[in-house]
């Protein structure tokens, strides 16, 4: 009776098991016939409020903008990188400008020294902005 009786516990386990795992199949389905049901008989609005719930609760969207971040930042140094002409560096800021095609407009080097005078010039008014709001302090402490 050994090996019939090890045989009968194994089937109860495992019928306990296959109770337990039914169960839970049971309250699954039962918990989304539910759900539907609610989103059959709510109203528009009711409805709207449903939909932004579940898309507010998306596990996923942290993840799909961060790609969708990674993405538009390689798009914008693929199209940086389409353009023609060499790099000029520029020594003060060292930022990068390139000559060449920006759209339908051609990128002159006259153009880029103009830029530049334009920078240096809002520089200048800023450390001139920046000294005069130093001479006020020091002219009231006095």
């Amino acid at each position: 009776m050994g090996l019939l009786g090890s045989i009968t516990r194994w089937l109860r386990k495992e019928s306990a098991d296959i109770g337990e795992a039914l169960d839970d199949v049971t309250e699954s389905l039962d918990r989304d016939l539910s759900r539907k049901e609610r989103e059959l008989a709510a109203s528009p609005e009711e409805r709207i409020s449903m939909i932004q719930d579940e898309i507010a609760d998306d596990p996923f969207a942290a993840i799909r903008d961060r790609i969708e971040a990674s993405s538009a930042h390689a798009d914008a140094e693929a199209d940086v990188d389409a353009i023609d002409g060499p790099v000029i560096e520029d020594d003060a800021s060292g930022a990068e400008f390139r000559t060449g095609e920006v759209g339908d407009h051609e990128v002159t080097e006259a153009e880029i020294a103009d830029a530049e005078v334009v920078e240096d010039a809002i520089v200048d008014e800023d450390s001139a902005d920046e000294d005069s709001a130093d001479e006020g302090s020091t002219d009231r402490e006095g």
